[in-house]
């Protein structure tokens, strides 16, 4: 049995031990002790229900229900570790609410989660609190608070708050409207791991946004972000070598390639989109076929459409948070974050991003007093 001190002293491995030790193992144990021994029970017991109490071991008992799809324990098990004081519980529990997992989704209760953690400097909490505040859910909308949050976020250098940041400057949603400061916080983003970032910074450098406009590092960081399982970079990647905009060589096997990713997780766009792609490519690559198009009816040809009868919009805006948008190659921010951590891995980050000093004078208006849920 471990000494109390000891206990106290080292929370992980008293989780560890509690969470690898079920009863049917200590039970076990009971057996094999001599009378002695079992007179400590009692002691053992008290000691266990100290920990089995205790914010940190409840935080770990929630996420592990959470995960287990068990929505409505992890509900009440994440609401007493908040309430022991738990900063990450908070954040949980918000996201529960927020989804409606466990019960029907709260929007005042998810926004009242998240303020509380984001009062004590919780970047994922600041930047799912920011997004309330845009959206309007559980609040009044409010995009001079929605991108102050998102700059507390980002300052903390959350890859989500950066790129929801960069992505109020390119609009001027609650900012001035500043294409070079969204490129700059676009970068930060793509180099702590911002999957969404990668996109928007590709976008930027089709569209010569915040920086001089250049091809190809534009299919250069789609195809990073594509290849990190973005679903919009690898949707525009295929309609870019579909479609041959921006001088591009048209493409249609690269295309094909690239459509068939999130066509495949059922991407509507991508589908609707990879089924004229297909055509295409047996009009391109069937002789005889494409002798008999040629004969045929004005009719007869529509049905398979050379690349240059279709006609696609190439920048559809894409509203804040959208999960299912039928965007090409604007920009997206990011939803409430999925990060659980404090800080963000940059394994994503290609090596070829190199920031520069940031731009002068980060200027946000100062933001209301949060009223209560």
């Amino acid at each position: 049995r471990p000494r109390r001190e000891s206990m106290c002293r080292h929370e992980p491995c008293l989780q560890t031990l509690v969470e690898s030790l079920p009863n049917e193992i200590l039970m076990e144990i009971f057996k094999h002790l001599d009378v002695p021994d079992l007179k400590n029970v009692a002691t053992v017991c008290k000691q266990w229900n100290e920990a089995a109490s205790h914010q940190h071991l409840l935080y770990s008992i929630g996420e592990r229900m959470a995960e287990k799809r068990e929505y409505v324990q992890a509900r009440s098990v994440l609401k007493r570790s908040s309430e022991k004081g738990s900063v990450q519980a908070w954040v949980s529990l918000g996201k529960l609410y927020q989804h409606g997992k466990g019960g029907p989704s709260d929007f005042a209760w998810a926004f009242h989660c998240y303020r509380i953690a984001a009062k004590k400097h919780h970047p994922t909490a600041m930047n799912d609190l920011g997004w309330l505040y845009e959206k309007g859910l559980g609040i009044s909308p409010d995009p001079t608070m929605a991108a102050h949050w998102y700059h507390e976020s980002a300052k903390l250098e959350n890859c989500s708050g950066e790129n929801n940041l960069g992505w109020c400057y390119q609009h001027g949603t609650g900012v001035p409207k500043d294409e070079a400061k969204a490129f700059y916080w676009y970068t930060r983003s793509a180099q702590h791991g911002g999957k969404s970032a990668l996109n928007n910074l590709a976008f930027c450098y089709l569209s010569g946004i915040g920086t001089t406009k250049n091809v190809q590092k534009a299919l250069e960081v789609y195809e990073n972000a594509a290849n990190s399982g973005n679903l919009l970079s690898q949707y525009s990647l295929g309609k870019l070598y579909f479609t041959g905009e921006h001088g591009i060589t048209v493409d249609l096997p690269k295309s094909l390639y690239w459509l068939e990713k999130p066509a495949a997780r059922n991407h509507e766009p991508s589908k609707r989109l990879l089924e004229t792609v297909r055509l295409a490519f047996i009009q391109q690559t069937s002789g005889a076929l494409s002798q008999d198009l040629h004969l045929s009816s004005s009719s007869s040809a529509s049905v398979f459409p050379s690349v240059s009868q279709v006609a696609l919009p190439l920048n559809d805006p894409v509203s804040s948070g959208s999960t299912s948008d039928d965007s090409s190659y604007e920009e997206s921010n990011d939803e409430s974050s999925g990060s659980s951590s404090y800080s963000s891995s940059s394994s994503l980050a290609p090596s070829f991003l190199s920031l520069s000093s940031p731009p002068t004078s980060f200027l946000f208006p100062s933001p209301t007093p949060l009223s209560s849920p």
